[in-house]
């Protein structure tokens, strides 16, 4: 049986006298989608952002692949962890294609041309995977809520590759109309308590195992 894609055993993690994690484990297998539900304030965002390195955990432990990351995490889209936040970060006045190698850009020098036509292979390619037939050289501006989180997808998969990590994508579940994703959640008896589960992200892993 391949080891989980990722492990967390343990968490906690407190902001001065304030817990936001406590002991909170979370396995994520290979080719899977996993819901993390709650209310605002029960720390969801926390757990992404101890993902990606952004803060430190107090205890536990975390394994992506069976190997023990040391925190706060680093260069987490090399090592195959990305992040597509609510807030997409797109340009309206740039063409999807644009958007999509926003993050590196495109190399410089004599063989910019070739490079751009590349990219613009790997655009297609990662649609076609995804079934997303978007036009690359529509400016972003002019497409619906839905079409961008596609190229927000693209994008995060595209920074998979470019690090050369194995892939775990940690994003806001959103429906089309904007309403939040409902699922099963643990009743807390306030709003701030420190939750071990949330409301409205969702950590997903490619089919097989790390080779």
């Amino acid at each position: 049986m391949s080891a989980p894609v990722l492990e967390l055993t343990g968490i906690a993690k407190s902001f001065g006298a304030v817990p936001a994690l406590v002991s909170v484990d979370l396995v994520v297998e290979p080719g899977t989608i996993v819901g993390l539900l709650g209310q605002n304030g029960s720390g969801k965002s926390t757990l992404v952002k101890i993902l990606t390195g952004i803060h430190r955990v107090d205890a536990g432990e975390i394994r992506f692949h069976g190997s023990v990351l040391e925190s706060p995490v680093r260069h987490a889209s090399r090592r195959g962890i990305v992040v597509i936040h609510q807030d997409l970060g797109l340009h309206p006045r740039l063409s999807v294609l644009d958007n999509v190698g926003v993050g590196d850009g495109y190399a410089t020098g004599k063989l910019l041309p070739r490079s751009r036509r590349g990219e613009l292979g790997t655009f297609r390619r990662l649609g076609e995977r995804l079934g997303i037939d978007l036009d690359p050289w529509r400016l972003v501006g002019e497409l619906s809520p839905a079409e961008r989180v596609f190229v927000a997808v693209i994008r995060a998969l595209r920074e998979l590759e470019h690090g050369g990590g194995d892939g775990l994508a940690a994003h806001p579940l959103r429906r089309a109309d904007g309403a939040a994703a409902r699922g099963r959640e643990r009743p807390s008896d306030r709003d701030d308590a420190p939750a071990r589960g949330g409301r409205g992200a969702s950590c997903s892993s490619p089919t097989g195992s790390r080779s």
